[in-house]
């Protein structure tokens, strides 16, 4: 699309140059001075009379056309040729008037030409026709044109239509009259703003007062849409805006006016360049003037640099004689020979030995940056046999010894730092350019030729020697800076300062073995701020190194750290990630406060040795803030010598494609996390002093050795401390006897008082989601005041402090699992079987659903002493058989509320307890053994549908309306059912059920039961009445109803006072409707008594 720019508006008043305005006044002028002249002689005609005063008056009429066209021809003679031609058709059209004498003869006798134009009235000569001696021309009976080209404008206080008619005539808009110009142009303020959606007709009016047909424009007063999609351009000569808008408006930059096209699409050339940091505001203006929010747009110029979104931002290639760049944009080079494609240079490099072919200068376009590029055969392998005479030229401008780091090293270790320069060397690059460095796989010493260490950015050792080789490699600041070799190895630390850096190797090595180079050393990378990648897109084996027994990685056996910086970083690892086992430090991975991510196409591990010194072989990363994507296709190594800690401030999700495990951590922040685990969980169990140890022990090497000092900064390891004081918090008291110490010493350096830290998953608050597809075992997990989802395979040993908000566990089998929940509602799914559990569900409104039997396991909620009002509506469903611990240990108490149990198989040793409220109790299995049910006070519901075959149980109401159903009860002298304080009623659903008022042996027990209802078929049950004192509530009397189709007996014993008939009038199905039903009544003393209904058999 070409670019547009601003143009003049020829009705809404664009820009004109003062001269073209200037004359058209003046032609202007002219016409009129002849309009006025030819009205005062249709006046003079009225009576067909000319006086010697309009005479006179006429004369002088004509004078001022002559002066006004004198003038107007001057302001000609300034104007470019066809300004002038279009305006001089016009002028020589304006002449004097003629003067017609009395008679009907002109007074001047002269026949002066009259204007071509409709400024007067004129017949198809062009000639006037004087209105005297009974001459009249014919009415002018012509309408004009309708009028055309109808704009609106409504972006000041009021209504403004403009548009074209007939030249020199008038536009009637709502009664209002409005001249039109001599080009047939208008402008009509309304004066006043219409309502969006008006429609308001125009027509055009002669000066013969005939009237046009009318054109109608409907008011539009609604703003367009603001633009969007907006894009610079700083490549060339001019800054370049480009965007959507509403298609067929304007968009307005700076001032000027550019078009939007049929697509919605502009691009704006702005004529002048920017300067960076700008703000652009840029906004749609509509065809009715109407105008959008503002968009900004911020100008952002970056310097010369290598395209970041290239696959191939360089490449050595020939061996290193020649190297490709794709840049940002176009640049020239300081050796003639380099080659340009547009934004691909083609730079050619000789011996790297020879001054003037070690660095090639590019300049971007208008001096906007600069980029070093270095010799691919540059050496940048440090050992003390080739470096440390200092007499090398094969390294790249900036190298030298490391003279500080000697200094201070001398002093930490008390040597003569003369005896050890060898081991300290350094190079720094242009701090006024950004840095390319790419590493040929080329030999460049004599006496190494060893194709393991050539392209590589290494310190090495050799032979005997027992001292680390050090090299600090540092591009100070100045642009985008790419590193690209096939490898780091030792003591090796690159520092690329602020912009947005790529370094890209093949493997990093921090080992030394057989067959495998001296790089024992701590590979540190440190990225600066600014959008960085750090792409390592290899392993040791595919670089020819490797050893027997040892695995391959991309991260081969490092201590390294690498320091991303501030920005939105990506870290890629293409294959494992191994810690080596070393004193320093293990592998540190620390992200700043932006959205980054990190991949790794393998697992994450550690050296095995390490298992003998337990703080060896760690791997820490720490997300910083932002959102962060983190994926581990091979999972965590799971072994006891895996010590993994990953930490969040903000919000992450994090994906491993393997298992995890060994002595693991995650601590993230308070964000929204998503932690997805594709296989087994199987984690450590007792809490250990890896992690305090690490640090701990880095601080003692630190103070000797400057590559390992502040490795792990003080600040990180006091957010480690907060984390596990913050753990501590929301799991409560007991909890570090899992969880382990309560904080750290950051400062601390004695390895005797390293704190024990356990594992765990803690998502910290947030909206948080864990998955794990396996198997889980040993997993403590912690969520913070927000709603957690936890979907775990089948699980033990583990515990769950779910913290408040809506939580959600499923578990798969579960064995020794701890729960405990919050103020929030809380939803429980074991998809198998459980036992050995304790689920403390919290106070909220909870639900738990055991799909298999319980075994062992309590379900309830902690005391109020320990923080829960206990007040939630609690449901707990078993699928399965549930067994208990015995009737003297609880295994579900649901505290207050309106609770539900349900238990769809057997119940066996089991005290339920669900305190006050009107509950519900559910038994669908056969019942064995001693247990007690104990609804609490409210009106509750206890329902048996299957036998209780038990000796020792007991259903007890409570204070309150009870109702119990029961299928068969068995007769047993230590059974009852307990109504309590309140009517209660039993429902007697079964056969051949043995319930005594009394004791005796074979029966079972009634106590405080106020009513017995017979229902369906049951049949053969005998309640037997053996005391007189039948219930204390009820008016003290028990009534013994017959809803069944079966034969059932009451056998009263007990001595009564009376006996009686009696019929009571009772609404039963609840219809509003009273029944009469008829009842044998016995008085006892003591004012108790006995309702029998008939149907009933008594004896």
């Amino acid at each position: 699309m070409e670019a547009v720019v601003a143009r003049d508006h020829p009705i809404r008043g664009g820009v004109e140059s003062t001269k073209i305005t200037a004359a058209k006044d003046a032609v202007k002028a002219a016409e009129e001075a002849y309009q006025q002249a030819k009205n005062l002689l249709d006046k003079a005609k009225e009576d067909n009379q000319i006086t010697a005063e309009e005479e006179s008056a006429l004369k002088k009429a004509n004078q001022a056309i002559e002066d006004a066209k004198t003038k107007a021809e001057e302001a000609l003679k300034n104007l470019p040729k066809e300004k002038q031609e279009e305006l001089k058709e016009k002028l020589d059209a304006v002449n004097p008037i003629e003067i017609p004498e009395n008679g009907g003869n002109s007074s001047t006798g002269s026949e002066p030409t009259t204007p071509k134009g409709p400024t007067g009235n004129q017949d198809s000569t062009g000639t006037d026709k004087p209105d005297v001696g009974g001459q009249d021309k014919d009415p002018d009976t012509t309408k004009p044109a309708a009028p055309t080209d109808l704009h609106q404008d409504n972006s000041g206080m009021n209504t403004v239509i403009s548009g074209k008619a007939e030249p020199n005539s008038k536009v009637v808009i709502k009664g209002k009259e409005y001249d039109v110009n001599g080009e047939g142009e208008f402008t009509a303020d309304l004066g006043e703003k219409l309502d969006n959606g008006v429609e308001v007709k125009v027509k055009a009016k002669d000066a013969a007062g005939n009237e046009s047909p009318e054109t109608a424009i409907t008011v539009d007063t609604t703003a367009p849409a603001a633009p969007t999609d907006l894009h610079q351009d700083n490549s060339g000569t001019n800054t370049v805006i480009s965007g959507k808008a509403e298609p067929n408006s304007k968009v307005v930059i700076k001032g000027k006016e550019y078009d939007v096209n049929g697509e919605g699409e502009f691009t704006a050339d702005l004529g002048e360049k920017l300067d960076n940091g700008v703000e652009v505001k840029v906004k749609a203006k509509d065809a009715a003037g109407n105008e959008s929010p503002e968009t900004a747009i911020t100008i952002d110029i970056k310097p010369l640099a290598f395209d970041s979104e290239s696959k191939t931002p360089a490449a050595s290639v020939a061996n290193g004689d020649k190297v490709i760049l794709n840049l940002n944009g176009k640049a020239e080079s300081d050796h003639p020979a380099d080659t340009f494609d547009g934004n691909r240079a083609t730079l050619i490099f000789g011996d790297a030995i020879a001054s003037n072919e070690k660095v090639h200068t590019l300049t971007g376009t208008g001096n906007n940056g600069r980029i070093k590029v270095y010799n691919p055969k540059l050496d940048w392998d440090m050992r003390t046999s080739d470096d440390g005479t200092g007499a090398q030229r094969d390294h790249a401008p900036g190298w030298g010894y490391d003279e500080e780091a000697l200094k201070q090293d001398a002093i930490y270790n008390s040597y003569n730092p003369n005896d050890y320069r060898a081991y300290f060397y350094k190079w720094t690059g242009a701090s006024d350019a950004a840095d390319i460095i790419l590493v040929e796989n080329v030999q460049t010493d004599p006496d190494n030729g060893d194709t393991k260490v050539q392209g590589m950015i290494v310190s090495e050792a050799k032979g005997a020697e027992t001292k680390q080789v050090r090299f600090a490699l540092d591009t100070l600041g100045g642009g985008n800076d790419y590193i690209k070799a096939k490898g780091v190895g030792g003591h090796v630390k690159i520092k690329t300062n602020d912009g947005d850096d790529v370094i890209e190797l093949g493997y990093m090595n921090g080992r030394k073995g057989v067959g495998v180079p001296y790089y024992d050393g701590s590979n540190q990378i440190d990225m600066g701020d600014g959008n960085d990648k750090l792409l390592v897109t290899s392993h040791s084996g595919d670089q020819g190194v490797w050893q027997n027994l040892y695995d391959n990685g991309s991260l081969y056996y490092t201590n390294a750290k690498i320091d991303m910086g501030e920005g939105n970083n990506e870290v890629s690892i293409s294959h494992n990630i191994i810690a080596g086992a070393e004193d320093g430090s293990g592998n540190y991975i620390r992200f700043g406060g932006g959205n980054d991510k990190l991949t790794v196409g393998g697992y994450i591990g550690g050296e095995s040795a390490s298992i003998y010194t337990g703080y060896k072989s760690s791997n820490i990363i720490d997300l910083g803030g932002g959102h962060n994507t983190v994926q581990v296709k091979g999972g965590l190594y799971q072994r006891d010598t895996t010590k993994f800690l990953m930490v969040s401030n903000g919000s992450s999700e994090v994906t491993f494609g393997n298992g995890i495990g060994g002595r693991s951590s995650m601590m993230m922040g308070d964000g929204a996390d998503t932690v997805v685990v594709n296989g087994n969980a199987e984690f450590n169990s007792e809490p250990y002093y890896w992690l305090d140890g690490a640090f701990i022990k880095n601080m003692e090497e630190g103070a000797k050795n400057d590559m390992y000092k502040g490795f792990y900064e003080t600040a990180f390891k006091q957010k480690v401390s907060d984390k596990l004081v913050s753990a501590i918090d929301r799991a409560g008291a007991g909890s570090e006897s899992v969880l382990g110490a309560k904080g750290l010493n950051p400062n601390e350096t004695n390895m005797d008082n390293a704190r024990n830290i356990g594992t765990r998953i803690d998502l910290g608050a947030g909206e948080n989601t864990l998955s794990i597809s396996g198997s889980v075992l040993r997993l403590n997990y912690i969520g913070g005041a927000d709603s957690d989802a936890v979907t775990l395979g089948a699980t033990s040993e583990s515990r769950f402090w779910m913290g408040d908000g809506t939580n959600t566990l499923s578990l798969g089998s579960s064995s020794s699992v701890g729960y405990s929940g919050g103020t929030g509602t809380d939803t429980i799914t074991i998809n198998s079987n459980v036992n050995n559990s304790t689920f403390n569900i919290g106070s909220g409104d909870n639900s738990i659903t055991i799909r298999g039997n319980a075994e062992q396991t309590w379900i309830g909620m902690s005391n109020n002493d320990q923080g829960f009002a206990q007040s939630g509506n609690d449901t707990v469903t078993i699928g399965g058989s549930f067994t208990g611990k015995g009737i003297e240990t609880e295994v579900i108490n649901l505290g207050a509320g309106q609770d539900s149990v349900t238990i769809s198989g057997e119940l066996r040793e089991s005290l339920i307890r669900m305190g006050d409220g009107n509950d519900s109790i559910t038994i669908r299995g056969i019942t064995y053994d001693s247990n007690r049910i104990d609804a609490g006070n409210g009106d509750d519901v206890i329902t048996v549908t299957n036998q209780i075959n038990s000796t020792n149980t007991h259903l007890i109401g409570g204070e309150g309306n009870d109702t119990f159903t029961v299928q068969y009860f068995r007769g047993d002298n230590q059974n009852a059912v307990a109504g309590g304080a309140g009517k209660d009623t039993l429902n007697i659903i079964g056969n051949n059920n043995q319930f005594i008022v009394g004791y005796r042996s074979g029966w079972t027990n009634l106590w405080s039961i106020e009513e017995i209802v017979f229902k369906g078929t049951s049949g053969r049950n005998t309640i037997r009445i053996d005391e007189k004192s039948l219930t204390e509530d009820n008016n003290k009397s028990l009534y013994i109803k017959n809803q069944s189709t079966g034969s059932n007996t009451v056998d009263v014993n007990a001595k009564y006072s009376s006996k009686s008939s009696q019929t009571l009038h009772e609404d039963r199905d609840s219809n509003g409707q009273d029944e009469a039903y008829s009842y044998t009544v016995y008085k006892f003393d003591g004012g108790y008594t006995l309702y029998i209904e008939n149907g009933i058999n008594i004896t």
